[in-house]
Protein backbone atom coordinates (compact mmCIF):
# COMPACT_ATOMS: atom_id res chain seq x y z
CA UNK A 1 0.00 0.00 0.00
CA UNK A 2 3.04 2.23 0.48
CA UNK A 3 4.41 2.02 -2.97
CA UNK A 4 0.92 3.06 -4.27
CA UNK A 5 0.36 5.83 -2.07
CA UNK A 6 4.01 7.06 -2.91
CA UNK A 7 3.76 7.07 -6.63
CA UNK A 8 -0.04 8.38 -6.69
CA UNK A 9 1.28 11.60 -5.18
CA UNK A 10 4.45 11.70 -6.83
CA UNK A 11 2.24 12.04 -10.40
CA UNK A 12 1.12 15.09 -8.55
CA UNK A 13 4.09 17.04 -7.03
CA UNK A 14 7.22 15.99 -6.02
CA UNK A 15 7.54 17.61 -2.61
CA UNK A 16 4.93 15.55 -1.01
CA UNK A 17 6.22 12.44 -1.60
CA UNK A 18 8.91 13.91 0.68
CA UNK A 19 6.03 14.65 3.08
CA UNK A 20 5.35 10.81 3.70
CA UNK A 21 8.41 9.36 3.31
CA UNK A 22 9.17 11.18 6.80
CA UNK A 23 5.81 9.76 8.10
CA UNK A 24 6.74 6.64 6.73
CA UNK A 25 10.02 6.36 8.05
CA UNK A 26 9.05 7.65 11.69
CA UNK A 27 7.43 4.79 11.87
CA UNK A 28 9.54 1.93 13.26
CA UNK A 29 7.16 -1.19 14.40
CA UNK A 30 8.59 -3.55 16.89
CA UNK A 31 10.89 -5.88 15.65
CA UNK A 32 9.34 -8.72 17.36
CA UNK A 33 5.75 -8.03 19.43
CA UNK A 34 5.40 -10.29 21.61
CA UNK A 35 1.99 -9.87 23.00
CA UNK A 36 -1.23 -9.45 21.89
CA UNK A 37 -1.54 -6.02 23.33
CA UNK A 38 1.66 -4.69 21.47
CA UNK A 39 -0.03 -6.10 18.11
CA UNK A 40 -3.07 -4.37 18.82
CA UNK A 41 -1.23 -0.75 19.80
CA UNK A 42 1.17 -1.21 16.40
CA UNK A 43 -2.17 -1.83 14.50
CA UNK A 44 -4.13 0.99 15.73
CA UNK A 45 -1.07 3.19 15.32
CA UNK A 46 -1.21 1.96 11.60
CA UNK A 47 -4.73 2.83 11.08
CA UNK A 48 -4.11 6.54 12.51
CA UNK A 49 -1.62 6.74 9.99
CA UNK A 50 -3.71 5.10 7.19
CA UNK A 51 -6.59 7.69 7.97
CA UNK A 52 -4.18 10.85 7.99
CA UNK A 53 -2.30 10.00 5.01
CA UNK A 54 -5.86 9.26 3.16
CA UNK A 55 -7.24 12.80 4.22
CA UNK A 56 -3.74 14.57 3.38
CA UNK A 57 -4.35 12.35 -0.05
CA UNK A 58 -8.09 13.81 -0.73
CA UNK A 59 -6.74 17.49 0.43
CA UNK A 60 -4.11 17.12 -2.11
CA UNK A 61 -6.53 15.67 -4.82
CA UNK A 62 -9.22 18.07 -3.99
CA UNK A 63 -6.41 21.39 -4.38
CA UNK A 64 -5.04 19.83 -7.67
CA UNK A 65 -8.44 19.69 -8.87
CA UNK A 66 -8.96 23.36 -7.86
CA UNK A 67 -6.07 24.79 -9.68
CA UNK A 68 -6.63 22.50 -12.67
CA UNK A 69 -10.23 24.23 -12.68
CA UNK A 70 -8.97 27.73 -11.92
CA UNK A 71 -6.29 27.47 -14.85
CA UNK A 72 -8.72 25.77 -17.74
CA UNK A 73 -11.78 26.73 -16.67
CA UNK A 74 -14.44 28.78 -19.00
CA UNK A 75 -14.09 32.46 -17.87
CA UNK A 76 -16.54 34.27 -15.38
CA UNK A 77 -16.84 37.08 -17.96
CA UNK A 78 -20.31 37.90 -19.68
CA UNK A 79 -20.75 39.42 -23.42
CA UNK A 80 -23.33 42.29 -23.02
CA UNK A 81 -25.82 42.62 -25.67
CA UNK A 82 -25.27 45.85 -26.58
CA UNK A 83 -22.03 45.09 -27.65
CA UNK A 84 -23.15 42.66 -29.64
CA UNK A 85 -24.75 45.14 -32.01
CA UNK A 86 -21.62 47.28 -32.94
CA UNK A 87 -20.85 45.16 -35.20
CA UNK A 88 -24.53 44.87 -36.83
CA UNK A 89 -23.65 48.67 -37.79
CA UNK A 90 -23.43 47.97 -42.23
CA UNK A 91 -26.61 46.08 -42.03
CA UNK A 92 -28.58 48.71 -39.79
CA UNK A 93 -27.26 51.26 -42.50
CA UNK A 94 -27.81 49.20 -45.31
CA UNK A 95 -30.80 50.51 -47.99
CA UNK A 96 -32.51 47.63 -48.81
CA UNK A 97 -33.88 49.31 -51.94
CA UNK A 98 -30.89 49.85 -53.27
CA UNK A 99 -30.14 47.14 -56.48
CA UNK A 100 -26.65 45.19 -55.49
CA UNK A 101 -24.20 45.96 -58.01
CA UNK A 102 -22.97 43.45 -60.75
CA UNK A 103 -20.12 40.76 -60.35
CA UNK A 104 -17.04 41.42 -62.92
CA UNK A 105 -15.26 38.41 -63.69
CA UNK A 106 -11.53 38.90 -64.65
CA UNK A 107 -9.86 36.80 -66.51
CA UNK A 108 -6.31 36.10 -68.23
CA UNK A 109 -3.01 33.86 -69.12
CA UNK A 110 0.12 34.00 -67.60
CA UNK A 111 2.70 32.79 -70.21
CA UNK A 112 4.97 30.13 -68.87
CA UNK A 113 8.84 30.35 -67.99
CA UNK A 114 10.32 28.24 -70.38
CA UNK A 115 13.24 26.88 -67.43
CA UNK A 116 10.65 25.97 -64.34
CA UNK A 117 7.20 25.66 -66.22
CA UNK A 118 6.00 27.92 -63.50
CA UNK A 119 4.00 31.07 -64.15
CA UNK A 120 6.55 34.03 -64.93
Amino acid sequence: MYTQLDFGIKKRNSRYVVEINSIMKNHTPNPTPTTIEDLQKERDLLKNQIAELTAKLKWYEEQFRLSQQRRFSSSSERTNADQLELFNEAEVEADPTVEEPTLETITYRRSKNAATGKPA
